[in-house]
Protein backbone atom coordinates (compact mmCIF):
# COMPACT_ATOMS: atom_id res chain seq x y z
CA UNK A 1 0.00 0.00 0.00
CA UNK A 2 1.56 3.57 -0.85
CA UNK A 3 2.15 6.10 1.77
CA UNK A 4 1.76 9.62 1.52
CA UNK A 5 1.34 12.91 3.39
CA UNK A 6 3.35 10.82 6.65
CA UNK A 7 6.98 12.08 7.71
CA UNK A 8 7.15 9.24 9.77
CA UNK A 9 5.02 5.86 10.15
CA UNK A 10 4.37 3.41 13.03
CA UNK A 11 4.03 -0.27 12.23
CA UNK A 12 3.14 -2.59 14.46
CA UNK A 13 3.72 -6.57 13.71
CA UNK A 14 3.19 -8.45 16.59
CA UNK A 15 3.60 -12.00 16.48
CA UNK A 16 4.92 -11.53 13.46
CA UNK A 17 1.93 -11.39 11.15
CA UNK A 18 1.20 -8.58 9.20
CA UNK A 19 -2.71 -7.27 9.30
CA UNK A 20 -3.99 -5.56 6.06
CA UNK A 21 -7.67 -5.18 6.85
CA UNK A 22 -8.09 -1.72 5.85
CA UNK A 23 -11.67 -1.85 7.33
CA UNK A 24 -10.52 -2.67 10.92
CA UNK A 25 -7.85 0.68 10.50
CA UNK A 26 -10.91 2.68 10.03
CA UNK A 27 -12.91 0.79 12.53
CA UNK A 28 -10.09 1.40 14.92
CA UNK A 29 -8.92 5.20 14.13
CA UNK A 30 -6.51 5.15 17.61
CA UNK A 31 -4.84 1.39 17.17
CA UNK A 32 -5.96 -2.22 17.26
CA UNK A 33 -4.41 -5.74 16.61
CA UNK A 34 -6.68 -8.56 14.80
CA UNK A 35 -9.64 -6.39 16.07
CA UNK A 36 -7.94 -6.02 19.35
CA UNK A 37 -7.87 -2.39 21.08
CA UNK A 38 -4.77 -1.05 22.21
CA UNK A 39 -3.94 -2.57 25.67
CA UNK A 40 -1.40 -2.85 28.69
CA UNK A 41 -0.70 -6.23 27.31
CA UNK A 42 -0.69 -5.61 23.49
CA UNK A 43 1.73 -2.51 24.85
CA UNK A 44 3.91 -4.71 26.29
CA UNK A 45 4.22 -7.29 23.67
CA UNK A 46 5.12 -4.15 21.03
CA UNK A 47 7.36 -3.12 23.16
CA UNK A 48 9.46 -6.72 24.21
CA UNK A 49 8.32 -9.04 21.13
CA UNK A 50 8.53 -9.63 17.41
CA UNK A 51 6.05 -6.72 17.22
CA UNK A 52 8.47 -3.55 18.32
CA UNK A 53 7.73 -0.03 17.16
CA UNK A 54 9.73 0.50 14.04
CA UNK A 55 10.67 4.20 12.19
CA UNK A 56 10.24 3.71 8.68
CA UNK A 57 11.20 7.19 6.45
CA UNK A 58 9.24 6.78 3.68
CA UNK A 59 10.18 4.47 1.23
CA UNK A 60 13.19 2.85 3.54
CA UNK A 61 12.91 -0.86 4.56
CA UNK A 62 12.05 -2.31 7.88
CA UNK A 63 14.58 -2.48 10.29
CA UNK A 64 15.08 -3.04 13.86
CA UNK A 65 16.26 0.60 15.56
CA UNK A 66 18.34 0.71 18.56
CA UNK A 67 16.30 0.71 22.26
CA UNK A 68 16.16 4.37 22.81
CA UNK A 69 14.40 4.44 19.65
CA UNK A 70 12.32 1.90 20.73
CA UNK A 71 11.41 3.77 24.25
CA UNK A 72 10.65 6.76 21.93
CA UNK A 73 8.32 4.63 20.04
CA UNK A 74 6.43 3.31 23.18
CA UNK A 75 5.88 7.18 24.24
CA UNK A 76 4.99 7.97 20.60
CA UNK A 77 2.12 5.31 21.18
CA UNK A 78 1.01 7.13 24.41
CA UNK A 79 1.20 10.06 23.73
CA UNK A 80 0.58 11.17 20.05
CA UNK A 81 -2.52 9.10 18.40
CA UNK A 82 -2.55 10.38 15.32
CA UNK A 83 0.78 8.25 14.54
CA UNK A 84 -1.09 5.14 15.51
CA UNK A 85 -1.32 2.42 12.18
CA UNK A 86 -1.66 -0.92 12.14
CA UNK A 87 0.21 -2.72 9.29
CA UNK A 88 -1.69 -1.74 6.10
CA UNK A 89 -3.11 1.31 7.07
CA UNK A 90 -2.46 4.20 5.37
CA UNK A 91 -1.31 7.63 6.80
CA UNK A 92 -2.37 9.90 9.57
CA UNK A 93 -4.16 11.91 7.91
CA UNK A 94 -3.65 10.39 4.45
CA UNK A 95 -5.39 8.13 2.16
CA UNK A 96 -9.00 6.65 3.43
CA UNK A 97 -9.37 3.24 3.29
CA UNK A 98 -12.62 2.12 1.30
CA UNK A 99 -14.67 2.01 4.88
CA UNK A 100 -13.30 5.18 6.05
CA UNK A 101 -14.39 7.48 2.49
CA UNK A 102 -17.78 6.27 3.09
CA UNK A 103 -20.42 8.13 5.15
CA UNK A 104 -20.65 6.53 8.62
CA UNK A 105 -23.69 4.98 8.62
CA UNK A 106 -24.63 2.26 11.07
CA UNK A 107 -24.39 -1.12 9.07
CA UNK A 108 -26.11 -4.03 11.47
CA UNK A 109 -23.96 -6.66 12.41
CA UNK A 110 -25.21 -9.38 10.67
CA UNK A 111 -24.86 -7.45 7.48
CA UNK A 112 -20.75 -6.41 8.57
CA UNK A 113 -20.62 -10.37 9.04
CA UNK A 114 -22.03 -10.85 5.77
CA UNK A 115 -19.64 -8.45 3.82
CA UNK A 116 -16.95 -9.71 5.88
CA UNK A 117 -17.95 -13.53 4.20
CA UNK A 118 -18.45 -11.70 0.77
CA UNK A 119 -14.69 -10.53 0.51
CA UNK A 120 -13.22 -13.51 1.68
CA UNK A 121 -15.18 -15.78 -1.03
CA UNK A 122 -14.52 -12.87 -3.76
CA UNK A 123 -10.65 -13.43 -2.71
CA UNK A 124 -10.65 -16.81 -3.12
CA UNK A 125 -12.60 -16.77 -6.38
CA UNK A 126 -15.91 -17.69 -5.00
CA UNK A 127 -18.07 -15.45 -6.75
CA UNK A 128 -21.52 -17.15 -6.55
CA UNK A 129 -21.38 -17.50 -2.92
CA UNK A 130 -19.81 -13.41 -2.59
CA UNK A 131 -22.70 -12.39 -4.40
CA UNK A 132 -25.47 -13.90 -2.31
CA UNK A 133 -23.50 -12.75 0.70
CA UNK A 134 -23.36 -9.42 -0.73
CA UNK A 135 -26.56 -9.13 -1.54
CA UNK A 136 -27.75 -10.42 2.37
CA UNK A 137 -25.68 -7.89 3.39
CA UNK A 138 -27.26 -5.55 0.94
CA UNK A 139 -30.82 -6.56 1.92
CA UNK A 140 -30.17 -5.40 5.41
CA UNK A 141 -27.84 -2.16 4.98
CA UNK A 142 -29.19 -0.68 1.14
CA UNK A 143 -27.15 2.20 1.64
CA UNK A 144 -23.97 0.98 2.84
CA UNK A 145 -21.50 2.09 -0.13
CA UNK A 146 -18.79 -0.56 0.53
CA UNK A 147 -21.30 -2.99 0.03
CA UNK A 148 -22.21 -1.91 -3.68
CA UNK A 149 -18.90 -0.94 -4.56
CA UNK A 150 -18.31 -5.25 -3.57
CA UNK A 151 -21.11 -6.19 -5.58
CA UNK A 152 -19.53 -4.21 -8.84
CA UNK A 153 -16.45 -6.02 -8.45
CA UNK A 154 -18.29 -9.23 -8.37
CA UNK A 155 -20.07 -8.47 -10.80
CA UNK A 156 -17.42 -7.68 -13.34
CA UNK A 157 -15.39 -10.79 -11.90
CA UNK A 158 -18.60 -12.37 -13.77
CA UNK A 159 -18.64 -10.70 -16.68
CA UNK A 160 -21.73 -8.99 -15.90
CA UNK A 161 -21.48 -5.41 -17.21
CA UNK A 162 -24.95 -3.52 -17.07
CA UNK A 163 -24.67 -4.70 -13.25
CA UNK A 164 -21.24 -3.68 -12.34
CA UNK A 165 -21.74 -0.22 -13.12
CA UNK A 166 -25.17 0.23 -11.73
CA UNK A 167 -24.04 -1.55 -8.79
CA UNK A 168 -20.94 1.09 -8.69
CA UNK A 169 -23.02 4.00 -9.51
CA UNK A 170 -25.13 3.52 -6.52
CA UNK A 171 -22.17 3.49 -4.24
CA UNK A 172 -21.37 7.11 -5.97
CA UNK A 173 -24.44 8.39 -5.93
CA UNK A 174 -24.05 7.04 -1.48
CA UNK A 175 -20.08 8.56 -1.42
CA UNK A 176 -19.49 11.08 -4.55
CA UNK A 177 -15.59 10.83 -3.15
CA UNK A 178 -15.08 7.50 -3.50
CA UNK A 179 -11.85 7.21 -5.32
CA UNK A 180 -12.10 3.40 -5.83
CA UNK A 181 -15.60 3.78 -7.08
CA UNK A 182 -14.82 5.78 -9.50
CA UNK A 183 -11.55 4.04 -10.24
CA UNK A 184 -13.40 1.03 -10.78
CA UNK A 185 -16.02 2.92 -12.89
CA UNK A 186 -13.15 4.02 -15.27
CA UNK A 187 -12.05 0.21 -15.02
CA UNK A 188 -15.47 -0.77 -16.33
CA UNK A 189 -15.07 1.79 -19.40
CA UNK A 190 -12.05 0.66 -20.07
CA UNK A 191 -12.95 -3.17 -20.29
CA UNK A 192 -15.51 -1.92 -23.02
CA UNK A 193 -13.33 0.67 -25.03
CA UNK A 194 -15.43 3.55 -23.62
CA UNK A 195 -12.37 5.70 -23.88
CA UNK A 196 -13.65 8.76 -22.85
CA UNK A 197 -15.58 7.70 -20.11
CA UNK A 198 -13.16 5.43 -19.01
CA UNK A 199 -10.70 8.66 -18.74
CA UNK A 200 -13.53 10.73 -17.37
CA UNK A 201 -14.14 8.62 -14.73
CA UNK A 202 -10.40 7.91 -14.12
CA UNK A 203 -9.49 11.48 -14.01
CA UNK A 204 -12.48 11.86 -11.11
CA UNK A 205 -10.49 9.16 -9.47
CA UNK A 206 -7.28 10.35 -9.38
CA UNK A 207 -8.54 14.27 -8.15
CA UNK A 208 -10.26 12.62 -5.43
CA UNK A 209 -6.14 10.74 -4.60
CA UNK A 210 -3.71 11.41 -6.29
CA UNK A 211 -2.20 8.15 -4.61
CA UNK A 212 -4.87 5.95 -6.31
CA UNK A 213 -2.19 3.81 -8.94
CA UNK A 214 -5.40 1.71 -10.61
CA UNK A 215 -7.06 5.27 -11.39
CA UNK A 216 -3.20 6.57 -13.21
CA UNK A 217 -2.98 3.22 -15.22
CA UNK A 218 -6.57 3.23 -16.32
CA UNK A 219 -6.02 6.86 -17.48
CA UNK A 220 -2.53 6.66 -19.14
CA UNK A 221 -4.42 3.37 -21.14
CA UNK A 222 -7.52 5.41 -21.79
CA UNK A 223 -5.04 8.62 -23.25
CA UNK A 224 -3.14 6.37 -24.83
CA UNK A 225 -6.23 4.81 -27.03
CA UNK A 226 -7.34 8.60 -27.30
CA UNK A 227 -4.38 9.29 -29.25
CA UNK A 228 -2.04 11.35 -26.62
CA UNK A 229 0.85 9.14 -25.63
CA UNK A 230 2.55 11.72 -23.82
CA UNK A 231 -0.33 12.51 -21.68
CA UNK A 232 -0.45 8.43 -20.87
CA UNK A 233 3.21 8.12 -20.38
CA UNK A 234 3.05 11.07 -17.85
CA UNK A 235 0.35 8.81 -15.75
CA UNK A 236 1.91 5.71 -16.02
CA UNK A 237 5.05 7.53 -14.77
CA UNK A 238 2.72 8.72 -11.75
CA UNK A 239 1.68 5.24 -11.25
CA UNK A 240 5.61 3.75 -11.11
CA UNK A 241 6.67 6.60 -8.70
CA UNK A 242 3.91 5.40 -6.24
CA UNK A 243 3.96 1.57 -6.82
CA UNK A 244 7.29 1.25 -8.93
CA UNK A 245 6.93 -2.75 -8.79
CA UNK A 246 3.13 -2.46 -10.14
CA UNK A 247 2.94 -4.75 -13.11
CA UNK A 248 0.48 -3.43 -15.00
CA UNK A 249 2.04 0.07 -14.87
CA UNK A 250 5.30 -1.54 -16.31
CA UNK A 251 3.80 -4.01 -18.82
CA UNK A 252 1.22 -0.92 -20.12
CA UNK A 253 4.10 2.06 -20.24
CA UNK A 254 6.42 -0.78 -21.76
CA UNK A 255 4.13 -1.38 -24.33
CA UNK A 256 3.64 2.70 -25.08
CA UNK A 257 7.16 2.56 -25.19
CA UNK A 258 7.87 -0.34 -28.23
CA UNK A 259 5.15 2.03 -29.88
CA UNK A 260 7.57 5.29 -29.55
CA UNK A 261 10.23 2.92 -30.63
CA UNK A 262 12.03 3.37 -27.05
CA UNK A 263 13.04 0.28 -27.54
CA UNK A 264 15.38 0.18 -24.80
CA UNK A 265 13.29 1.61 -22.18
CA UNK A 266 10.19 -0.49 -23.23
CA UNK A 267 12.77 -3.70 -22.43
CA UNK A 268 13.64 -2.56 -19.23
CA UNK A 269 10.09 -1.95 -18.21
CA UNK A 270 9.19 -6.03 -18.90
CA UNK A 271 12.32 -7.09 -17.45
CA UNK A 272 11.81 -5.20 -14.63
CA UNK A 273 8.25 -6.77 -14.66
CA UNK A 274 9.38 -10.37 -14.65
CA UNK A 275 12.01 -9.58 -12.13
CA UNK A 276 9.32 -8.61 -9.81
CA UNK A 277 6.79 -10.82 -10.87
CA UNK A 278 8.42 -14.23 -11.54
CA UNK A 279 5.34 -15.93 -11.90
CA UNK A 280 3.41 -13.85 -14.04
CA UNK A 281 3.03 -15.20 -17.66
CA UNK A 282 2.23 -11.98 -19.43
CA UNK A 283 5.12 -10.34 -17.88
CA UNK A 284 7.29 -12.89 -19.08
CA UNK A 285 5.77 -12.90 -22.47
CA UNK A 286 6.16 -9.56 -23.25
CA UNK A 287 10.03 -9.40 -22.67
CA UNK A 288 10.42 -12.61 -24.86
CA UNK A 289 8.26 -11.47 -27.18
CA UNK A 290 10.19 -8.16 -27.74
CA UNK A 291 13.32 -9.51 -27.93
CA UNK A 292 12.46 -12.18 -30.39
CA UNK A 293 11.64 -9.04 -32.57
CA UNK A 294 15.01 -7.42 -32.00
CA UNK A 295 16.91 -10.20 -32.65
CA UNK A 296 14.98 -11.47 -36.11
CA UNK A 297 15.50 -9.82 -39.05
CA UNK A 298 12.36 -9.42 -41.62
CA UNK A 299 11.41 -12.19 -43.43
CA UNK A 300 13.14 -11.71 -46.66
CA UNK A 301 14.02 -14.01 -49.53
CA UNK A 302 17.46 -13.66 -48.81
CA UNK A 303 17.50 -14.31 -45.97
CA UNK A 304 15.84 -17.47 -45.59
CA UNK A 305 19.25 -18.86 -47.10
CA UNK A 306 21.25 -17.32 -43.77
CA UNK A 307 18.65 -19.16 -41.12
CA UNK A 308 20.83 -21.76 -39.95
CA UNK A 309 22.05 -20.55 -36.15
CA UNK A 310 25.51 -21.85 -36.68
CA UNK A 311 25.61 -19.23 -38.92
CA UNK A 312 24.68 -15.98 -36.41
CA UNK A 313 26.52 -14.08 -33.79
CA UNK A 314 27.27 -15.03 -30.63
CA UNK A 315 25.82 -12.32 -29.67
CA UNK A 316 22.55 -12.98 -31.34
CA UNK A 317 22.55 -16.38 -30.31
CA UNK A 318 22.55 -14.93 -25.94
CA UNK A 319 19.47 -13.18 -26.74
CA UNK A 320 18.02 -15.89 -28.85
CA UNK A 321 18.68 -17.83 -25.82
CA UNK A 322 17.14 -15.04 -23.24
CA UNK A 323 13.51 -14.75 -25.73
CA UNK A 324 13.45 -18.49 -25.89
CA UNK A 325 13.46 -18.94 -21.74
CA UNK A 326 11.16 -15.64 -21.17
CA UNK A 327 8.27 -17.36 -24.23
CA UNK A 328 9.01 -20.75 -22.69
CA UNK A 329 8.56 -19.20 -18.71
CA UNK A 330 5.43 -17.88 -20.18
CA UNK A 331 4.03 -21.19 -21.59
CA UNK A 332 4.99 -22.83 -18.50
CA UNK A 333 3.06 -19.93 -15.93
CA UNK A 334 -0.10 -19.82 -18.58
CA UNK A 335 -0.79 -23.65 -20.28
CA UNK A 336 -3.23 -21.98 -22.60
CA UNK A 337 -1.11 -19.02 -23.85
CA UNK A 338 -0.90 -19.64 -27.63
CA UNK A 339 0.91 -16.13 -28.05
CA UNK A 340 3.63 -17.75 -26.24
CA UNK A 341 3.94 -21.12 -28.61
CA UNK A 342 2.95 -18.53 -31.72
CA UNK A 343 6.54 -16.69 -30.99
CA UNK A 344 8.09 -19.60 -30.39
CA UNK A 345 7.42 -21.02 -33.45
CA UNK A 346 8.23 -18.17 -35.39
CA UNK A 347 11.96 -17.71 -32.95
CA UNK A 348 12.79 -21.84 -33.64
CA UNK A 349 12.23 -21.12 -37.29
CA UNK A 350 14.42 -18.52 -37.57
CA UNK A 351 16.94 -20.00 -35.70
CA UNK A 352 17.21 -23.44 -37.82
CA UNK A 353 15.58 -25.26 -34.74
CA UNK A 354 13.20 -26.73 -37.22
CA UNK A 355 11.88 -29.19 -34.94
CA UNK A 356 11.03 -27.63 -32.27
CA UNK A 357 9.02 -25.31 -34.41
CA UNK A 358 6.83 -28.08 -35.37
CA UNK A 359 6.44 -29.32 -31.67
CA UNK A 360 5.40 -25.09 -30.93
CA UNK A 361 3.72 -24.64 -34.01
CA UNK A 362 1.34 -28.32 -33.79
CA UNK A 363 0.79 -26.82 -29.68
CA UNK A 364 -0.45 -23.30 -30.96
CA UNK A 365 -2.53 -24.43 -33.84
CA UNK A 366 -4.11 -27.19 -31.65
CA UNK A 367 -4.80 -23.70 -28.83
CA UNK A 368 -6.24 -21.30 -31.61
CA UNK A 369 -7.34 -23.20 -35.40
CA UNK A 370 -7.61 -19.66 -36.81
CA UNK A 371 -3.74 -18.60 -36.44
CA UNK A 372 -3.02 -18.63 -40.29
CA UNK A 373 0.32 -16.82 -39.31
CA UNK A 374 1.49 -20.16 -37.20
CA UNK A 375 -0.05 -22.33 -39.97
CA UNK A 376 1.89 -20.78 -42.69
CA UNK A 377 5.14 -20.67 -40.20
CA UNK A 378 4.38 -24.67 -39.20
CA UNK A 379 4.19 -25.00 -43.29
CA UNK A 380 7.76 -23.66 -43.54
CA UNK A 381 9.04 -25.77 -40.46
CA UNK A 382 7.90 -29.03 -42.29
CA UNK A 383 9.31 -27.74 -45.93
CA UNK A 384 12.61 -27.34 -43.75
CA UNK A 385 12.80 -30.97 -42.84
CA UNK A 386 12.03 -32.19 -46.64
CA UNK A 387 8.52 -33.18 -45.33
CA UNK A 388 7.08 -31.44 -48.52
CA UNK A 389 3.56 -33.41 -48.84
CA UNK A 390 2.27 -32.16 -44.91
CA UNK A 391 3.96 -28.16 -46.01
CA UNK A 392 2.21 -28.73 -49.01
CA UNK A 393 -0.96 -29.53 -47.01
CA UNK A 394 -0.86 -26.31 -44.64
CA UNK A 395 0.13 -23.53 -47.37
CA UNK A 396 -2.69 -24.53 -49.40
CA UNK A 397 -4.80 -23.84 -46.07
CA UNK A 398 -2.72 -20.69 -45.95
CA UNK A 399 -4.04 -19.76 -49.75
CA UNK A 400 -7.72 -21.14 -48.80
CA UNK A 401 -7.83 -18.00 -46.62
CA UNK A 402 -5.88 -15.22 -48.06
CA UNK A 403 -5.36 -16.56 -51.75
CA UNK A 404 -3.28 -13.40 -52.72
CA UNK A 405 0.19 -14.32 -50.44
CA UNK A 406 2.59 -14.36 -52.16
CA UNK A 407 4.96 -16.64 -49.88
CA UNK A 408 2.55 -19.39 -49.37
CA UNK A 409 2.30 -19.40 -53.10
CA UNK A 410 5.94 -19.68 -53.70
CA UNK A 411 6.01 -22.15 -51.54
CA UNK A 412 3.20 -24.33 -51.87
CA UNK A 413 4.57 -24.30 -55.94
CA UNK A 414 8.06 -25.25 -54.48
CA UNK A 415 6.79 -28.39 -52.26
CA UNK A 416 5.10 -29.52 -55.49
CA UNK A 417 8.14 -29.10 -57.46
CA UNK A 418 9.63 -31.00 -54.67
CA UNK A 419 6.76 -33.99 -55.06
CA UNK A 420 7.75 -33.91 -58.54
CA UNK A 421 4.23 -33.08 -59.00
CA UNK A 422 5.33 -29.91 -61.38
CA UNK A 423 1.92 -29.27 -63.02
CA UNK A 424 0.81 -28.52 -60.43
CA UNK A 425 3.91 -26.42 -59.65
CA UNK A 426 3.46 -24.60 -62.94
CA UNK A 427 -0.29 -23.29 -61.70
CA UNK A 428 1.10 -21.83 -59.00
CA UNK A 429 4.02 -19.96 -60.41
CA UNK A 430 1.59 -19.09 -63.28
CA UNK A 431 -0.95 -17.19 -60.59
CA UNK A 432 1.45 -15.74 -58.53
CA UNK A 433 3.50 -14.44 -61.68
CA UNK A 434 -0.15 -12.95 -62.70
CA UNK A 435 0.18 -11.31 -59.39
CA UNK A 436 3.57 -9.99 -59.38
CA UNK A 437 4.74 -10.30 -62.57
CA UNK A 438 8.59 -9.66 -61.46
CA UNK A 439 8.67 -12.57 -58.80
CA UNK A 440 12.29 -13.99 -59.43
CA UNK A 441 12.04 -17.11 -57.69
CA UNK A 442 8.88 -18.22 -59.78
CA UNK A 443 11.02 -17.15 -63.19
CA UNK A 444 13.88 -18.86 -62.06
CA UNK A 445 11.50 -22.19 -61.47
CA UNK A 446 9.47 -22.23 -64.07
CA UNK A 447 12.70 -22.08 -66.53
CA UNK A 448 14.16 -24.79 -64.67
CA UNK A 449 10.64 -27.28 -65.08
CA UNK A 450 10.67 -26.16 -68.63
CA UNK A 451 14.20 -27.48 -69.49
CA UNK A 452 12.64 -31.13 -68.14
CA UNK A 453 12.11 -33.92 -69.39
CA UNK A 454 7.98 -34.10 -70.46
CA UNK A 455 7.74 -30.60 -70.20
CA UNK A 456 10.73 -29.05 -71.98
CA UNK A 457 9.45 -25.90 -73.73
CA UNK A 458 12.66 -24.26 -74.88
CA UNK A 459 10.86 -20.91 -75.87
CA UNK A 460 9.33 -20.92 -72.14
CA UNK A 461 12.36 -21.74 -70.92
CA UNK A 462 14.54 -18.58 -71.94
CA UNK A 463 11.45 -16.12 -71.50
CA UNK A 464 11.62 -17.10 -68.00
CA UNK A 465 15.26 -16.62 -67.64
CA UNK A 466 15.46 -13.61 -68.98
CA UNK A 467 12.61 -12.81 -66.56
CA UNK A 468 14.84 -13.59 -63.93
CA UNK A 469 17.92 -12.44 -65.26
CA UNK A 470 16.28 -8.95 -65.46
CA UNK A 471 14.91 -9.11 -61.64
CA UNK A 472 18.67 -9.39 -60.51
CA UNK A 473 19.06 -13.10 -60.32
CA UNK A 474 22.59 -13.19 -61.82
CA UNK A 475 22.94 -16.79 -61.86
CA UNK A 476 19.97 -16.42 -64.84
CA UNK A 477 22.26 -14.00 -66.78
CA UNK A 478 25.13 -16.27 -67.79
Amino acid sequence: MQIDNANLVLLFNVENTTHTNTEVCAKHPFVSFGGRSLTPGILWDIFFYGGQPIFIPHGKNLKHRPFHRRIAAFLLVLLIPGYMFIAGCATPAGIQSEAAAAPHASVPPAAAEDLQAARTAYARGDFENAANLTQSALRLAPDHAPAHLLSARIFDARDQFPEARAAVERCLELNPDSAAGWRLLGYLHLNRGRWEASAAASQRAIDIDSTNVGGQINLGYALYRLGSPDRAYYHYQKALALAPRNKQALIYSGLLLTDMRRIDEARRRFADAARYHPNDAEAHFRLGALIATEVLPPDTDADRAKSDQTNRSPEWKARYREARYHLEQSALLQSEQSEAYRVLTFLHLRAGEFERAIITGRVALAMNSQDIATRFNLGLAFYRTAEYATAKKLFAQVLEVYPDTSDARIFLGNACMRLGELDAAIKHFELLLERNPAHPEAHINLWRIYQTPGHRDPVAAEKHRAAACDAGVTSACD
